[in-house]
């Protein structure tokens, strides 16, 4: 982006910004309201989360600030002057962080950036260590008076330039971020690690240049090695966690092919789609953005979307989405919705939102690692003076002592114990099709302890079959007369002919709420509802909602077409397989009694009420909770928002990316429903290693630091001792793609 001159905006504080300007980044959301992103650099923990979302949570106009931490991201939403968001940088840049304009390109290079720079002083670290620990093996083995003082001074020095330069360099990971902290009055995890860093060094360079005979240098690197080997995993584990959404990112291409007016195509850059733009999408490429197909057929995979792994065929106007790939030949496409508001958009945001939000488990490992860098440094700080003034120890050693209870501390595992866990299951069941809304819904799910249905669109598949009971001639006939008209029995019926050669009818005419009617070799012909068709009203115990009527010249008698909304493929081994797992199973709907029934006894569902409206659902999810019952709503109609609001946690398939899934804490894409099951038997695994590694966080810390109060490990011990149980608790959270054990 060029530079330009713009005048100086006032923050909050009355402080000028004086920068390139970042108006260019803002844009429209399908709310109308003011969005960007930027990539955070400087987040390393919890903490940092905590302060940049809290510059914004004061701000009324302010609706969203979220920050992802596996990308640092940071998404906010605002109502007001566009203009504000060169104040939000200011903001963000005040307290120490930087900020640039986050996109896949940046975020990739920053990562590798970031992976090389770790790597570069894990490497340095890790030949130093190996150097120093050859010499201190000399150390180790022999006494003073049998090596010689002037030997061992050597043996010193040696050792100092090997670790002081390798600290000085390999530490930066940890300098940079402590001392940025710092710089802004705050602290992180890393202010600790440097102090005890800086501490041992500098104790060790005091002892070797007053002749003392011992030196720790040796614990002082290998602390370092180890700590780098921690920060690289954690580095890696937030990386494969968030491989999933990644993944979808890359999805679509960066650059698209614009079909100009004279037929002429020129790339153009995905994100400066607009809407009307026709682009050309060649076979293998992904559909940029939602829009409509002009092209006469194309051949489209849609696994992306609805989980469907045999491609879709699509017709000239019919609406096509962001995600889908062509794999036939080369198709045009008018686009109905820019990038940023396209469905694939509104999948990424709902994941990046799960990870974003804080379950009550998340809030309390947060709350802890909080309080942790005060409290530890006062605590280090008393056992300091404590060896020093109680017991008469020489500060050199009481001080050694002080900084190994800095450094076996760890809110590391404590802080990775639920974010890992979390990002994992989200995105394993993104895989499986499943979008978690909000952290809280997966923590939720598994108290549930009854799963309440809908029926149309959830249970069954939403759109109308024939079912029989005509002859080909009448069918053939009804199709003629059904391909004009749009309604779900008219194209189930064309559907079920399937041919191609159809009567020629004239003067075809649709009447709402009747039917269709029209002439063929000047007879009438008519296609609609009972008393339309009959002349007369239907009998009152026979249902005729379900069917229409074909009435002509060439029958004596009208024909009936009876229609069937036929259940999902996998409807009845999913609600078996809840059954299975202790689960009560209701099923609720609005439809008639009888044929609610039906399909009640077709799925072996014991507990069924029919023509239910809106506000008896809500009562109804409210009367199971009046007895104690943890409710999980599954509905995909507007008839059903209330009820999923009300219940302890709801899902929605795919289909209803209108209200309900909005509403939804897990949207579902595709027709299958037992992805359903897959989540809740997730949301269990999920809770479980969350208490597993909080208690693993929580039970190390309770035995380690008494052992370093009382003198009994050594700061290289220390160090190892941390290490592990950051790694233990990533290696357990990753237990969750394979539950072994």
């Amino acid at each position: 982006m060029a530079e330009k001159k713009h005048t100086p905006l006032q923050s909050n504080d009355h402080t000028p910004i004086e920068e390139v300007s970042f108006s260019g980044l803002v844009y429209k959301n399908n709310k109308g309201e003011n969005a960007v992103e930027f990539l955070i650099e400087g987040v390393h923990c919890a903490a940092c989360i905590q302060k940049i979302e809290t510059l914004f949570s004061h701000d009324p106009d302010i609706k969203k600030a979220r920050l992802n931490f596996s990308q640092r991201k940071l998404s906010l939403t605002w109502h007001g002057e566009i203009k504000r968001v060169d104040e939000f940088v200011h903001r963000i840049k005040k307290s120490g962080y930087g900020v640039q304009a986050f996109a896949r390109d940046v975020f990739e290079q920053s990562h590798k950036k970031e992976s090389r720079f770790l790597l570069f002083s894990l490497g340095v670290a890790g030949f130093a260590a190996g150097n120093v620990m050859l010499l201190s093996v000399g150390l180790w083995i022999t006494t003073a008076e049998s090596m010689g003082q002037n030997m061992r001074e050597l043996l010193h020095w040696i050792s100092a330039l090997i670790a002081v330069p390798a600290i000085c360099v390999a530490g930066r990971p940890f300098f940079y971020s402590a001392y940025n902290a710092l710089k802004h009055g705050r602290t992180n995890m890393d202010v600790p690690i440097s102090v005890a860093l800086i501490i041992t060094s500098c104790v060790s360079l005091y002892e070797m240049a007053a002749g003392g005979e011992h030196v720790y240098f040796d614990s002082c690197i290998m602390l370092l090695f180890l700590l780098l080997i921690g920060r690289y995993l954690d580095f890696m584990a937030k990386r494969a966690a968030d491989r999933s959404a990644i993944d979808l990112m890359e999805t679509v291409d960066n650059v698209s092919m614009l079909v100009n007016e004279d037929g002429s195509v020129t790339q153009i850059v995905t994100k400066d789609i607009n809407v009307g733009m026709v682009l050309r999408i060649l076979s293998g490429q992904t559909l940029p953005t939602d829009s409509i197909l002009i092209t006469k057929r194309a051949s489209l995979d849609t696994k992306l979307l609805t989980g469907e792994s045999v491609p879709k065929t699509y017709h000239a106007l019919q609406n096509v989405h962001a995600g889908m790939v062509n794999v036939g030949g080369p198709i045009d496409i008018r686009v109905e919705k820019t990038p940023q508001n396209s469905i694939l958009k509104d999948i990424m945001e709902l994941v990046e939102q799960a990870k974003q939000s804080k379950s009550f488990f998340m809030r309390l490992a947060d709350r802890i690692s909080s309080l942790y860098t005060p409290i530890i440094h006062v605590l280090a700080l008393a056992v300091f003076f404590v060896w020093l003034f109680v017991f008469g120890l020489i500060w050199q050693e009481a001080m050694m002592i002080a900084v190994t209870v800095l450094i076996i501390t760890c809110p590391c595992a404590l802080a990775l114990a639920v974010t890992i866990v979390n990002m994992l299951a989200s995105n394993k069941l993104l895989k499986d099709h499943v979008i978690i809304r909000s952290s809280d819904a997966l923590e939720k799910l598994g108290t549930i302890d009854t799963v309440v249905f809908d029926k149309t669109g959830t249970l069954t598949k939403g759109f109308s079959r024939l079912t029989g009971g005509y002859d080909v001639d009448s069918l053939k006939l009804a199709a003629s007369l059904a391909s004009y008209s749009q309604h779900p029995y008219s194209k189930a019926i064309v559907n079920a002919y399937g041919g191609e050669a159809l009567f020629q009818l004239d003067e075809v005419e649709e009447q709402a709420g009747l039917g269709l009617i029209g002439y063929y070799k000047g007879k009438e012909v008519r296609l609609g509802s009972y008393e339309w068709v009959h002349g007369s009203k239907p009998v009152s115990d026979i249902d005729h909602t379900s069917t229409v009527y074909l009435k002509s010249e060439q029958s004596s008698k009208p024909i009936a077409f009876t229609f069937k909304d036929g259940l999902k493929d996998d409807a009845f081994e999913t609600i078996k397989t809840f059954k299975n797992a202790g689960l009560d199973v209701h099923l609720l709907s609005g439809d008639k009694s009888r044929v609610l029934e039906g399909l009640a006894q077709e799925l072996e569902i014991e507990t069924y009420l029919s023509e239910k409206d809106p506000k008896e659902k809500f009562e109804y999810i409210q009367t199971l909770q009046r007895k104690g019952h943890a409710v999980l709503m599954v509905g995909d109609g507007l008839n059903d928002v209330a009820a999923m609001a009300l219940a302890d946690v709801s899902m929605a398939p795919s289909s209803a990316f209108n209200m309900a899934g909005k509403q939804a804490d897990l949207i579902v894409i595709g027709e299958r429903l037992m992805p359903m099951y897959e989540a809740y038997k997730q949301s269990l695994k999920a809770k479980s290693l969350i208490k597993q590694n909080i208690a693993l966080a929580l039970l190390y810390n309770i035995v380690a630091i008494p052992f370093a109060m009382m003198g009994m490990v050594t700061p290289l011990i220390a160090a190892l001792s941390m290490s592990a149980s950051s790694l233990i608790v990533i290696l357990n959270s990753f237990r969750i793609k394979k539950w072994i054990f």
